[in-house]
């Protein structure tokens, strides 16, 4: 079989490889926390070295239980809103909405990266009836102008998984800033380093052995009040609480209940934009 060669210029876009292949091995596991057959099979077409990214247990499981986590807050938003406007920042070769199964057909799908990743992703994942790609910048603002406009009754919902860390703290402030000013209402779902974390990237077990690097991180998870009067903090979920936990083993598993440095490296965080 002839492999796919890839050619992704960004360094931030090679992450993307990280998080396919951890889905892809969580698949094959006897009990797995999300399948994701589509990543199994990209696996074995992409002409890329996987196995540097083989038996790193802490990204492979973190990867899995923060898919998972959600994938599940997407299945109850859809289920409690009419007109659900789905956007995936930095999606990736991501295939939540078919993991999600018919539910995803009650919604409209927007997937969001850098125009060489989503021309990757339209060469191999083909976009389903209710799913759009838009190839821009998250920094940009054009494509929330098109989305408001194209949609003032939506209900919207930004997840943003695996990007936030790889920006600095002015451009993630731009970014919410923006959503902030035009999605009044919207729900935000998205990960976020702490500050100790954010300078370990030559220590962490996968994105260490790519080109990219971190540059943010939180220690204080309602900061992002201070950015803009309509972003309220809803809720933090530590890893430790989530389904699928011990998995990571005993040592880090540990380390990440008992140590706070550890116990807040990453986090899952629920904004909401108020209503003006």
């Amino acid at each position: 079989m002839t492999k796919i060669s890839l050619n992704l210029q960004n360094s931030i876009a090679e992450t993307l490889l990280i998080t396919l292949y951890a889905k892809s091995v969580e698949t094959h596991k006897k009990r797995p926390l999300i399948q994701d057959l589509i990543a199994c099979d990209l696996v074995n077409k992409i002409d890329y070295d996987f196995s540097k990214f083989k038996n790193k247990r802490a990204s492979s499981v973190g990867v899995a239980i923060r898919a998972n986590h959600f994938d599940q807050q997407l299945k109850n938003f859809i289920q409690k809103h009419a007109n659900p406007i789905i956007v995936i920042i930095g999606c990736g070769l991501d295939t939540r909405l078919q993991r999600i199964g018919e539910l995803g057909q009650d919604a409209q799908f927007y997937q969001l990266d850098l125009p060489e990743v989503i021309t990757l992703r339209q060469q191999l994942i083909p976009p389903q009836n209710n799913e759009h790609l838009i190839a821009a910048s998250v920094l940009t603002t054009d494509w929330m102008d098109q989305l408001k406009q194209q949609y003032p009754n939506g209900n919207f919902m930004f997840i943003i998984e695996g990007v936030l860390m790889y920006f600095n703290e002015q451009e993630n402030k731009k970014l919410f800033i923006a959503l902030a000013e035009r999605f009044p209402g919207a729900a935000l779902h998205f990960d976020m380093l702490n500050k100790w974390m954010s300078h370990q990237s030559a220590l962490h077990d996968t994105v260490s052995k790519t080109k990219a690097e971190f540059k943010f991180g939180l220690d204080n998870e309602k900061a992002l009040e201070h950015w803009h009067p309509a972003l309220k903090h809803m809720k933090s979920y530590l890893f430790n609480e989530l389904q699928g936990y011990y998995r990571m083993g005993i040592i880090l598993s540990g380390l990440m209940t008992v140590i706070p440095r550890f116990k807040t490296a990453s986090r899952i965080m629920e904004y909401q934009i108020k209503n003006a």
